[in-house]
């Protein structure tokens, strides 16, 4: 999960399907520009005799990348759950 509640126990998952939806040569290497809808979930709780998947938060949203492989150039994922809606970006992340 992207959101950050601390506890002693976590459980999460995500799932997102990427597409690129442009490439392109700069200089020596190719970028990819790709757009990825997602879906993350999880839970954080105290005590291991609490079921993991009971009360999940739930964010679905959209992720724009830009790549050059190795390498994540960057990245803007925009979301939204229970919370409300949240956005994250970032530079020159390794894949």
């Amino acid at each position: 999960m992207r959101v950050g509640f601390i506890d002693r126990n976590a459980f999460s998952a995500s799932a997102e399907v990427r597409h690129t939806f442009w490439g392109f040569n700069a200089e020596s290497t190719h970028v990819d520009l790709e757009i990825a809808p997602f879906v993350d979930t999880g839970q954080v709780f105290g005590r291991t005799s609490t079921f993991p998947i009971e009360r999940l938060h739930t964010v679905g949203g959209v992720a724009f990348r830009g790549i050059a492989r190795p390498s994540v150039v960057g990245y803007v994922d925009v979301g939204y759950g229970s919370e409300g809606a949240a956005v994250f970006t970032g530079l020159n992340y390794p894949f």
